[in-house]
């Protein structure tokens, strides 16, 4: 099974596209305020990490994460040659802070693939006391490219995959009976298969 193709100018380098100063800034955020993530992350049932936020199940905070997608086109007279097998993505590369997680993303580097990675942003909606997940990016057959530690307290990795799934829910803010509370409206979502080329809603 192949991988999604990616641009080898971050990965090539066996560098990350975070700056020493967003590493600096999630560490001052960190240690000297209340704030956490909105965003978590789970490595399905092949890295378990015994540990539970919010609503969902064996994840851990996720600090910070970055990824691109590209198209090259050739031009407004050749449109028709603009096609989705011509895509291509940077490999995910996330941040996490240092944990038993993290010797395991060791491991899978020489392992072999994890089946699903799943990344769910959490928020306060529907008048509700417990966080709602409000987004997700769902990753499948994912290969571990880098795992990079720094002496910080923070764990810098990176995963190439063939199928991205991306869910995001959409809400009404009028609220009812008076109340300013925002409600459930549906979701959109686009899943796109790296293997053959092609994306589905």
């Amino acid at each position: 099974m192949s991988v999604s193709r990616t641009d080898n100018n971050i990965s090539g380098k066996f560098g990350s596209p975070f700056s020493p100063e967003d590493l600096r800034y999630l560490q001052e955020t960190m240690h000297n305020s209340s704030q956490t993530p909105n965003w978590v992350i789970s490595f399905g049932a092949d890295i378990d990490t015994d540990n539970n936020i919010a609503i969902v199940e064996n994840c851990v905070y996720l600090w910070q994460h970055r990824s691109g997608f590209e198209t090259p086109t050739l031009g407004l007279v050749a449109q028709n040659l603009h096609r989705s097998g011509a895509t291509i993505a940077t490999p995910m590369w996330c941040i996490i802070v240092n944990s038993p997680v993290s010797v395991n993303l060791v491991k899978f580097l020489h392992k072999g693939a994890i089946e699903q990675i799943t990344m769910s942003n959490l928020g306060m909606v529907e008048d509700q006391f417990t966080q709602v997940i409000t987004e997700k990016k769902i990753f499948t057959s994912c290969y571990i490219t880098n795992v990079i530690t720094d002496g910080s307290d923070f764990t810098i990795f990176s995963f190439m995959y063939c199928i991205f799934r991306w869910e995001h829910a959409f809400y009404n803010t009028l609220g009812s009976a008076g109340k300013n509370a925002m409600t459930s409206a549906g979701q959109t979502v686009y899943e796109f298969d790296y293997t053959y080329g092609q994306g589905k809603v």
